[in-house]
């Protein structure tokens, strides 16, 4: 990868994530406890109801931007059960 493009894309990722990282900091650990577990269980709430559409449509994708992506762009053909628990905003 270019390292001028990595090194703009850390320092737009870091500008972009400081208000949510200082949003986390600041809240009670029991909270953000809370809302990481809620987070993993949609992960794998999205990873269980649509394996089957990220084969048919995204298997050679790689990286989880690139597969959130994929699916996105496939929203309109995902199967019942993945459009019901993947976030299409």
């Amino acid at each position: 990868m270019n390292p001028l493009l990595l090194a703009c894309a850390l320092i737009t990722s870091s500008i972009l994530l400081k208000p949510a990282i200082a949003a986390e900091k600041s809240m009670p650990e029991n909270r953000r406890a809370e809302m990481h577990e809620q987070l993993r269980k949609k992960r794998a709430q999205v990873r269980e109801a649509c394996q089957s559409d990220f084969e048919k449509f995204c298997k050679d994708m790689h990286g989880p931007h690139n597969r959130l992506n994929c699916l996105k762009d496939h929203q309109n053909q995902l199967s019942s059960s993945c459009k019901h628990v993947f976030p299409t905003r």
